[in-house]
C-alpha cells in the first residue's frame, strides 16, 4: 500500500512543477520586454542606453575645447564687441545674445573661437535660416555666459569640482581628479571662471567612485 502511496507522491509532484514552471514562464511570454539580459544591452547600442544617473557638476576649470558632433542649441551672451562670419559675411554684434540652433562645430575657450554650422542663427531681432547649414565662424568672441543646451556626448571628461548626484540615489563629493560622466545628455553653462554641467548619464566614473 505504502509502495502505490509513494507513486502517487511522486506524480503529485512532478505535475506541480510543470503547473508552477507554466505559470512563472507566462509572464516572459507575454511581456518579453520585462526581462533584458547583460548581453541584449550591449547588442542594443545607443538605442538601448539607460541615463539613470542624474547630476550636477560645477568646476573651475574650463577644457581647452569642445568638439560637437551631434547638434545642440548654443546660446552666448556677449559682454563686448565681437565679429563673426556668418557665410563668409562679416557681421558685426554689439553685446547681444547670439543663439545657434542644431549647431555642429568646435568651441575653443584657448583663444574664444568658433567655427561650424548652424541650422538657424537668431542675432537679436535678427533671424537668419536656411535650408542648408549656414557657415558660422568667429577668431575671437567675448561672452558672459556660453550655454549649450541638449548636447550629447560619448564620454565628458573634466576636472575636480563639486559633483552631487540627484539619482539613482543622493550624494555629494569633491573631486580632485578628473570624472568621467558616459553617455551624457544635458547642458553645459560656461562662465568666466568655470563651468556648470547638468543632466543624465549612464555611468560617472573617477579613481574613488563609480555611478552607474
Amino acid at each position: 500500500m505504502s509502495h502505490w502511496k509513494d507513486i502517487l507522491i511522486i506524480i503529485l509532484v512532478i505535475s506541480l512543477i510543470f503547473t508552477v514552471g507554466k505559470d512563472l514562464l507566462e509572464p516572459l511570454e507575454k511581456n518579453p520586454e520585462r526581462f533584458i539580459s547583460i548581453s541584449d544591452l550591449f547588442k542594443g547600442g545607443k538605442e538601448k542606453i539607460a541615463r539613470n544617473s542624474q547630476f550636477r557638476f560645477i568646476s573651475g576649470n574650463i577644457p581647452e575645447s569642445f568638439q560637437f558632433s551631434l547638434p545642440a542649441k548654443v546660446i552666448v551672451k556677449l559682454n563686448q564687441t565681437s565679429i563673426f562670419y556668418i557665410d563668409d559675411k562679416k557681421v558685426i554684434i554689439k553685446e547681444k545674445p547670439i543663439i545657434l540652433e542644431n549647431f555642429t562645430g568646435k568651441i575653443s575657450f584657448t583663444n574664444l573661437s568658433i567655427e561650424g554650422k548652424a541650422k538657424r542663427i537668431e542675432l537679436d531681432d535678427t533671424v537668419l535660416e536656411s535650408e542648408k547649414k549656414l557657415s558660422i565662424k568667429s577668431l575671437e568672441f567675448f561672452y558672459d555666459t556660453l550655454t549649450i543646451e541638449g548636447i550629447e556626448i560619448e564620454n565628458l571628461v573634466l576636472k575636480e569640482g563639486e559633483l552631487k548626484v540627484e539619482k539613482p540615489y543622493q550624494l555629494s563629493a569633491e573631486i580632485n581628479n578628473t570624472v568621467t560622466f558616459s553617455d551624457f545628455k544635458g547642458n553645459i553653462v560656461f562662465k568666466a571662471k568655470g563651468l556648470e554641467v547638468e543632466g543624465l548619464c549612464s555611468r560617472i566614473q573617477t579613481s574613488f567612485l563609480e555611478v552607474k
